[in-house]
């Protein structure tokens, strides 16, 4: 298994030999020296089209919640994604993944931008 705190590179979209779009999402935990096919949540949701040549953006959004009664701090745990607290107030940096243009299968571009992160980023760390 590999941890979770693991930086990792993804692979999707493109064009496969046969003219047929990819929709697998593949990942690398060794800066693109092995990859292997992303476990079935890793992969793009049926909402999302099959694209090619399309640019995407990582972004860090700030989330927040309150502490007061919520969680407790727990000691040694590996910090998995950067945290800070101030009061009752924790902050957490979210990566979001912005999908940017792309072609279509008869070669039409694209005028969307699809934003998503993974659903644990999106919840409080535990601290």
């Amino acid at each position: 298994m590999i941890p979770s705190q693991l930086e990792v590179w993804m692979v999707l979209g493109g064009e496969m030999e046969d003219g047929s779009f990819n929709r697998t999402v593949y990942i690398s935990y060794d800066n693109g020296v092995n990859w292997r096919k992303g476990d079935e949540m890793l992969q793009l949701p049926g909402v999302i089209p099959a694209m090619t040549e399309c640019d995407n953006i990582v972004m860090d959004t700030m989330k927040e919640t309150n502490l007061s009664d919520a969680w407790t701090v727990v000691s040694d745990g590996a910090a998995r994604v950067k945290w800070s607290v101030d009061g009752d107030l924790l902050s957490w940096e979210c990566p979001y993944i912005y999908l940017i243009g792309g072609f279509d299968s008869r070669n039409a571009l694209y005028n969307t931008i699809w934003r998503g992160a993974l659903n644990r980023l999106q919840s409080a760390p535990i601290i």
